[in-house]
């Protein structure tokens, strides 16, 4: 996915936000990075997550023409450039090109800077040093855990601590019930709101691939992408 730090040009400004929705071509890039094993990211919820609402794909529709339009409309008709930080491996650098190559249709010019993980994360979220930035997220157990972790206005991963109106009501709506329909309920007022004020871009979710030997008991993936192995044991 990608970040935007939303307090300075030329993403302080929504339409620009939302303009770099519209230009990528999610189903293709993914196809793309990952092979066809992996899916397009309209939300933060893959699509078998209970989370998932399906009324709602595609919050944003794959459209250069309309994201060109939405710059004019913000004073940029020339389109804007900015710098986009990305891991410097192989396929961290073809997918920010794929990007790049997609953001470029849309009228939306990605410098790309490739920068090794720790001291990129340093730069962009402590030292404020990118317009974007291109990190991964590894979900976590509960969908109230990653939209409180993300969009909240004092959280780590908003960048430019951008206060999305009305996302704290809904998030303690959230909160308050338990049945899944309810919460479902919730989330369908959740994911318009965040993808409107578009203070990020999901792009696409990998495939998590997990082998083991016939050995191996008890091991079961899970929803923060990190392997724990309290009641794993081998057979004797």
């Amino acid at each position: 996915m990608i970040y935007f730090y939303t307090s300075t040009a030329p993403f302080d400004k929504k339409e620009v936000r939302q303009a770099f929705n519209m230009a990528v071509d999610r189903d293709a890039m993914a196809k793309a990075a990952t092979f066809g094993t992996g899916e397009a990211m309209y939300m933060f919820f893959p699509s078998k997550y209970w989370a998932y609402r399906a009324n709602l794909v595609p919050t944003y529709k794959h459209d250069p023409a309309g994201a060109k339009a939405l710059l004019a409309s913000a004073g940029f008709a020339d389109g804007v450039t900015f710098t986009l930080v990305h891991q410097p491996d192989a396929d961290s650098t073809r997918n920010a090109e794929i990007l790049q190559a997609q953001l470029k249709e849309g009228g939306l010019n990605a410098q790309l800077n490739p920068v090794e993980l720790t001291q990129s994360v340093t730069d962009y979220f402590v030292n404020k040093k990118y317009n974007s930035a291109s990190f991964g997220w590894t979900g976590r157990p509960d969908p109230n855990m990653t939209f409180r972790q993300v969009f909240s206005k004092d959280a780590y991963f908003n960048a430019g601590k951008y206060n999305i109106p009305g996302f704290d009501d809904l998030m303690n709506q959230a909160s308050s019930v338990d049945s899944i329909a309810d919460r479902q309920a919730v989330y369908d007022k959740l994911v318009p709101l965040v993808s409107t004020e578009a203070i990020n871009a999901p792009l696409f979710f990998r495939a998590a691939l997990d082998g083991v030997s016939k050995k191996v008991v008890g091991y079961t993936p899970n929803l923060l992408a990190k392997p724990k192995f309290t009641e794993v044991s081998l057979k004797q």
